[in-house]
Formats: C-alpha cells, structure tokens, sequence
C-alpha cells in the first residue's frame, strides 16, 4: 500500500515552471505563459511592406496585452500600461509568421509571439501592479459525470469530459492536464476508485501525465427552474497546490447540454485561474527579510540551491552572510508573507522549516529531491 503522506509529499516537491526563469512550454501540456499563438494578422496600407509594419507592430501589441492580462487579477486589467513601441522593442523576444499573403496593399498571415519575462514583469512593477507568476503544479482532470442513473468517466456519452477536453490546455497559472482516456487510462482508474478518491489510482494516473496531482470533478446533471439545466460540480483535488482542498459550485442555464457544459467548464477555469493569482499574487509594496541556514553538501549542491532561488520571482536578493562546507547563512529579501514564500519554495522542491534549537529558519531540499 502506498503511503498517502509520503504522496503527498512528492507532489509538493514536484517540478515548477518558473516566471524568471527561461520560460518555455512545460510539462504535461502546458503552454509558455510568455508566448501568444494564432494571432491573425489582415492589414492594409500604401504597399505591402508598409501594411506588413502595421500589421505585425498591431498584433505584437494584442499579444502583450493577452499576456499582461493573464498575470493580474481582473480588477487590474484597467490599470494595466498602454502598449508603446519602446515597450514591445525591449519585451519581444522574437516572433514566428507563417501562411503570409500581399496584394493590393494588403498584408494577411499568422503570428506567433514570445516576450521576455523579466522585462514584462519590469514593466508591470514600475506601474505598482501586483502580478502572479508562480505556474501551479500540473494536476490532471478525471471530469465524471453523473445523470442520476449513470456515472461515467471513460464510458461515452460523457459530454462533462467533452466539454473539458474542448478547453484543455489553456495558457495560465493554473495548470491543467486533460487524458487523453487510452486503454492505460482506464486501467490506471476507474470511475468508482476515482470518485473513492483511491490514492494508489490517483497517484498512477498522475504519474503517466508528469503531473503533481488529479482533481476528481464530478457534474451531477438535472433540471433547473421553468425546465432549464442545471448542474451540481464538486472538484476534490489530491497533490499539487490544491491537495485537500473541496471546491463545490451550482450552475444553471439554457441551451444544449453540451454547449451549458462548455459554459460551466469555461467559468471554472476562469473561477480556478483568478483564485490562484490572488493565492500567489506579488505585491512589491509588502517587502520582507528573512535569515535561513542552508545545510550545503559541497560548493556544487550550494550552486544549485542558489539557481533555485534566483529562478523565483518573488524572491528580490539572497544575500550571503556567512558561508563553510557545511552550511551557508544566507539573508533572503522576498515580497508577499512567509507562507506564500513557503509555498513558492515548495514549488522549486525547497522546503522551509523553523528550527527550535538554532534558533533560525532551515532551508533545505525535500529529502526526495
């Protein structure tokens, strides 16, 4: 039998993609937070050459304000910068064009761009607005419908897993992992062990999709006031950030049962984005120090703690202040509470103790790390 604690541990400890460090698409399908796809380009000018200039400096500006958006809280939104072309020359990183067309003055194609993290997250503190950018660990989705005569996982019709597969991935903090429901899925677990909230099960699934962790989330399907739809959603989630934690909503609406599931799944990730931005949210008016001993292993594991810690975002400066072979004293500058410093360390496979006997803050690896 696997030992829950010992789970749950592991997925504390489990990897994190990172703000400032070199961001690219992560694992278990997450997409760079950094880069925005798809942006259709159809403009005209003089000639071509001038309408192509327009078109791309007019799409890289959507682009930054997507991204923007994606890392402060909706109140922000209207405090957020207007985008200047200064702006985009330091921030662009570089862009991919593709399907391009001229004629007549006009200037059709596809953009894809990517900006630099530090200087997206420059901008937006010298405008003093707070902004997330600590990427949750990736939990994998097991969307169980129940219609009162039926609970299905696998088994189709599952409009409930349709409607989650129709939005996953998504570009976020939040990370969130759809299966593909192969035949491994279905040996892995099964909708009752699921809805059990079976370690062993959730832990195997989880595994296959480098995830952290697996959110049961069961919709419970009825009939709202004057025979509208209605439905009952309950998300358990087991590892990651949210490990523990019982989410429960009601939604009600119109339409096809299909397309109110599509509705109900794309307010939940709106709901799930926004609640962990203001769990991890950076304001730099709340700054902090704290002193911690790093037990070292050699100058190489020293090396590698320290990478860790520049690679966080919420972390301004680590100070050395004394240093032998065997410990390092280190004076850390950080914004937020020492629990969403805590936390933001757990994602980097660091943990943060307090040490009655020195007594001083211990910073360390998780032992499986």
């Amino acid at each position: 039998m696997i030992d829950k604690s010992r789970l749950k541990r592991v997925a504390r400890a489990g990897f994190a993609v990172l703000a400032l460090a070199a961001i690219s698409c992560g694992g278990a399908g997450a997409q760079d937070l950094f880069e925005v796809t798809g942006l259709q380009v159809d403009a005209r000018a003089a000639d071509e050459l001038q309408a192509k200039y327009e078109g791309i400096a007019e799409a890289q500006q959507q682009a930054l304000q997507a991204v923007f958006r994606r890392l402060v809280s909706p109140e922000n939104v209207v405090r957020l910068p207007e985008v200047t072309s200064d702006m985009l020359t330091a921030m662009v990183r570089d862009y991919d064009i593709s399907d391009e067309k001229f004629g007549g003055g006009r200037y059709l194609a596809t953009l894809s761009v990517r900006f630099e993290p530090r200087e997206v997250a420059a901008v937006l503190r010298s405008q003093r607005i707070p902004f997330a950018m600590t990427r949750s660990l990736p939990i994998v989705v097991l969307p169980v419908i129940d219609t009162g005569t039926a609970r299905r996982l696998w088994d189709d019709p599952n409009p409930w897993r349709e409607a989650w597969a129709g939005q996953l991935p998504q570009p976020g903090l939040f990370t969130l992992v759809m299966p593909i429901g192969d035949l491994s899925d279905v040996a892995a677990i099964n909708v009752n062990h699921a809805l059990a909230g079976d370690p062993v099960g959730l832990e195997e699934i989880a595994g296959k999709y480098q995830a952290a962790g697996a959110v049961v989330a069961v919709a419970s399907v009825g009939r709202g006031s004057d025979a509208g739809r209605a439905v009952n959603v309950v998300l358990t989630f087991s590892g990651g950030g949210y490990d523990g934690r019982t989410i429960e909503r009601r939604y009600s609406g119109s339409g096809s049962l299909q397309s109110f599931l599509n509705q109900v799944v794309a307010k939940l990730l709106r709901d799930l984005e926004s609640g962990w931005k203001k769990e991890n949210m950076l304001d730099f008016t709340q700054e902090e120090r704290i002193s911690v001993l790093v037990p070292i292993a050699g100058l190489g594991n020293w090396i590698e703690i320290r990478d860790r810690l520049s690679a966080m975002a919420r972390i301004q400066n680590v100070a050395v202040a004394r240093m032998s072979r065997q410990m390092a004293e280190v004076d850390i500058v950080y914004v937020g509470t020492t629990d969403q410093l805590r936390s933001a360390l757990a994602l980097q496979g660091l943990e943060l103790v307090f040490s009655p006997e020195t007594p001083l803050w211990v910073l360390r690896p998780f032992a499986n790390r």
